[in-house]
């Protein structure tokens, strides 16, 4: 639901904005991952675009901060991870696509369009600074550049 996002979104910015720990007075940008305007026509028009109705496959893109601060946590990043497509696959949602982007100083596209039930279980660990920038950026590629055929879920 877009306009519910919109709500959290501004909502959250405007607690962080006014928060007595920024006195840096840093801001939150948002970055949209789909444009908010987007028609949905379908299929059958000829357009090249689907509604979005019924029980198509998702295209899961993971983004997943494997910076320093998380060396403590990569196992329940992982595990989570691994929870996540295991309750998938039980809903029987096998023609889902799973791509996972990591991120710390840099960005790494490590799984990319992998049907779910190939999708790797284990995940490497770098370390290293935090930087999301970029990471959402690979992530929004993901999504646009996805097949039609799925819907993007961005975790």
């Amino acid at each position: 639901n877009p306009n519910a996002t919109a709500a959290t979104e501004k909502e959250l910015s405007k607690v962080y904005a006014s928060h007595s720990e920024n006195i840096e007075q840093r801001e939150i940008t948002s970055i949209a991952m789909v444009p908010e305007h987007q028609e949905l026509i379908s299929s059958h028009s000829g357009h090249g675009r689907r509604e979005v109705l019924g029980n198509h496959g998702k295209h899961i893109v993971f983004v997943l901060d494997q910076s320093g601060s998380m060396a403590n946590n990569w196992a329940g990043v992982v595990l989570a991870y691994n929870q996540y497509l295991e309750r998938r696959k039980q809903s029987q949602s096998e023609s889902d696509l799973v791509s996972v982007v990591q991120f710390d100083g840099g960005v790494q596209v490590s799984v990319s369009m992998t049907p779910i039930g190939q999708a790797p279980t284990t995940l490497s660990f770098s370390g290293g600074g935090t930087v999301f920038h970029p990471a959402a950026v690979s992530a929004s590629s993901l999504v646009s550049g996805g097949p039609s055929t799925h819907i993007p879920l961005v975790v």
